[in-house]
């Protein structure tokens, strides 16, 4: 089944590409975490998360655009601001066919209410040298 619909194509790609780049940092952290840190292990972590920082913000800007143009829909009250781990339902549709507009969702990290980093279920220690898990 197609993700996407034809007037969505071009959101669709820019899509893909976020999703890929945040497939890539997941991986780099996963080898940061596994790895004794260098130099070049920072700087390829760094520019995977510059990657995924991009693909990422050239995605919303296209959403924007499409938004703006009215060719996405908004359930109502989806621009408004939500508390911290609240989850606004429905999708964004496509305003020609209506079909469901997929979002980014990143299932392996989460923020604790203490600040806490977590990926994949496990604390990261940002404080120390080496990216490291706490057990």
């Amino acid at each position: 089944m197609q993700r996407f619909c034809p007037h969505m194509q071009d959101y669709g790609e820019l899509f893909i590409r976020a999703e890929a780049a945040y497939r890539a940092f997941n991986a780099m952290v996963d080898r940061a975490v596994a790895e004794e840190d260098t130099p070049d292990l920072r700087r390829a972590l760094d520019n995977a998360l510059e990657d995924w920082q991009r693909e990422t913000r050239a995605l919303r800007e296209k959403f924007r655009e499409l938004y703006e143009q009215g060719r996405i829909l908004l359930p109502k009250g989806a621009l408004q601001k939500h508390g911290h781990g609240s989850r606004h339902q429905g999708h964004g549709k496509c305003s020609d066919c209506f079909k469901p507009i997929p979002r980014l969702e990143y299932p392996e990290w989460q923020i604790a209410h203490n600040g806490a980093v977590n990926f994949r279920g496990e604390e990261l220690d940002l404080e120390q040298e080496d990216l490291a898990l706490v057990h």
